[in-house]
C-alpha cells in the first residue's frame, strides 16, 4: 500500500510539472503572436530586414525549404531577398495557427502562409513549422521549416 501511495503521489507530481509545461502565460502567448503579426506586418511593407527580426540573430539559426537548409541569420536574409525580390514579395497573411509549450524557453507553433499575388486569382499557399525560443525575455524563431 505505501508504494502504491508513493507511485501515485509521483504520478500526480509528475502530471502536473508536464501539464504547466504545455500551457503558455498570456504575455508569452501574446508576445509569439505579435512575432508573426509583425512578420506579416514587414514582409506586406517589402522589408526583408524587418521579416528576419523574428529569428535569432546567430550562425545557429536555420530555415528548411523545397530549397535545402540555410543556415545563418545573414544567409536568411540573403535567401529571403533572393528568393522574393520587392517587386515578387505579394501580400503574406499568415493562420491556422497551432501552439505547443516545450518547456519555459521552447515552443513549437505550426501554421499555414498565404502569399496573394495581384496576378493570381488564388494565393500560393503552404505549411510552416517553428522551433521557438526565449532568449532574454524574447521569443525568436531558431529553426523554420516551411513548404
Amino acid at each position: 500500500m505505501k508504494t502504491l501511495m508513493i507511485m501515485v503521489s509521483l504520478f500526480i507530481g509528475l502530471t502536473g510539472l508536464v501539464m504547466g509545461q504545455s500551457s503558455f502565460s498570456k504575455n508569452d502567448l501574446q508576445a509569439i503572436k505579435d512575432n508573426f503579426k509583425k512578420q506579416e506586418e514587414c514582409w506586406n511593407q517589402g522589408d526583408h530586414e524587418c521579416y528576419v527580426e523574428a529569428y535569432f540573430p546567430s550562425e545557429n539559426v536555420q530555415t528548411v525549404s523545397r530549397g535545402g537548409v540555410t543556415k545563418g541569420y545573414k544567409n536568411i536574409l540573403a535567401s529571403y531577398k533572393r528568393g522574393f525580390p520587392k517587386e515578387k514579395m505579394g501580400k503574406l497573411h499568415f493562420d491556422n495557427f497551432s501552439y505547443k509549450k516545450l518547456s519555459r524557453k521552447y515552443a513549437y507553433v505550426v501554421g499555414r502562409f498565404n502569399l496573394k499575388y495581384e496576378d493570381r486569382e488564388k494565393p500560393r499557399q503552404g505549411w510552416f513549422s517553428v522551433i521557438m525560443e526565449k532568449i532574454d525575455g524574447q521569443w525568436f524563431m531558431i529553426s523554420d521549416h516551411s513548404s
